[in-house]
């Protein structure tokens, strides 16, 4: 819900890009139970997805629910992948689906015989410019299906299956879990995922320059029962965020680790909330700001009530760090002003 918009003029540091106008608009959270609504005053149904900024606007990602999908019910639909985007991050415009998932051939891979398929996660490859749609599945033993379109909304069609270096010679089914793309300022992209064949460890490995499929080069962190791994980078250092402990659809803690690499060493195990605000992380979103890069922490805070997660919401929060570069504990606010920089479209 928007609550308020106001015209600002912000001082730039020498250090950052300068910036001579921003807005700032304050973001509503609400209590668990209460749903963001688009432009047309439904509620937005896009959940274990993502924010990404393309252009002058903001995309959600998330999966659908909708049509009725439960987890572990065989019988259950496939309601595919949506995306919304704004201007503003507060209103929200129904974008459609990235894929047809309606078709035979994506129930067959996706619906609840399959355990499913979530996490849409969407970068942009400068080299080859196009979209890329990475999501998880349990159809396929590499446990992801990735897609290319030229546009953040859509279509997206099908590229060959990826390879990865981890249990590629295990058959369908529990192998790998959430995962998250990551793209560095050179424009190399990493996958980091969840391996349950090591009772939820996290895996990174770096992608081609097609960000289509692994190249083999991977680091394994050492952790147990974790997932919903997000990397972003502050400066110099990298972070990976992750649910802790996992927990399919419920509310959960969520730790950090440090590195100068996105291939580790990964160091300095810290929890920020023990409840993620009331729900599991999903994501840490980099996004342009006035003075600096906005890192906006995604939880999905899930009806546990309800075994169809239609009506489940996010919950939005700013990082703050410390002098050390030390994630500050999570506030959980009902809500939160930031400040966005001017586009000519704002």
């Amino acid at each position: 819900m928007f609550l308020a918009a106001a015209w600002v003029s912000l001082p730039s540091p020498a250090s950052a890009q300068p910036v001579t106008s921003a807005r700032a608009v304050r973001i509503e959270n609400g209590p668990p139970g209460t749903p963001r609504i688009d432009d047309t005053g439904k509620p937005i149904d896009a959940h274990d997805g993502e924010i990404q900024r393309f252009g002058d606007r903001y995309y959600l990602y998330g999966t659908q629910y909708g049509c009725g999908f439960r987890w572990n019910d065989k019988k259950s639909p496939f309601c595919g992948f949506v995306a919304y985007s704004s201007s503003d991050l507060v209103r929200w415009h129904a974008e459609g689906k990235l894929f047809d998932a309606a078709t035979p051939y994506w129930q067959k891979r996706c619906d609840g015989s399959t355990y499913g398929c979530f996490r849409p996660h969407v970068v942009f490859n400068a080299r080859t410019r196009q979209y890329v749609l990475w999501i998880n599945s349990y159809d396929v033993s590499v446990g992801y299906h990735v897609f290319t379109s030229a546009a953040p909304t859509g279509p997206f069609v099908e590229a060959p299956l990826p390879k990865l270096a981890i249990n590629a010679d295990k058959p369908p089914g529990l192998n790998h879990g959430d995962h998250d793309v990551f793209v560095d300022t050179d424009g190399t992209a990493y996958l980091a995922f969840t391996d349950w064949r090591k009772k939820g460890d996290i895996v990174i490995e770096k992608l081609d320059d097609h960000y289509l499929s692994g190249t083999g080069r991977f680091v394994r962190i050492g952790l147990k029962a974790t997932e919903a791994p997000s990397i972003f980078r502050r400066g110099d250092t990298y972070y990976l965020t992750f649910s802790d402990p996992n927990c399919g659809y419920c509310q959960t803690g969520t730790s950090y680790l440090r590195a100068k690499s996105p291939l580790g060493p990964w160091e300095g195990r810290q929890k920020i909330s023990d409840t993620s605000c009331g729900g599991q992380p999903a994501d840490v979103a980099t996004l342009p700001g006035p003075v600096g890069p906005i890192y906006l922490y995604q939880s999905d805070r899930w009806d546990n009530a309800n075994p169809n997660e239609t009506h489940a919401t996010h919950y939005w929060e700013p990082l703050r760090f410390n002098a050390s570069g030390g994630i500050e504990p999570l506030a959980c606010k009902a809500s939160f002003d930031v400040a966005l920089p001017l586009t000519e479209k704002s």
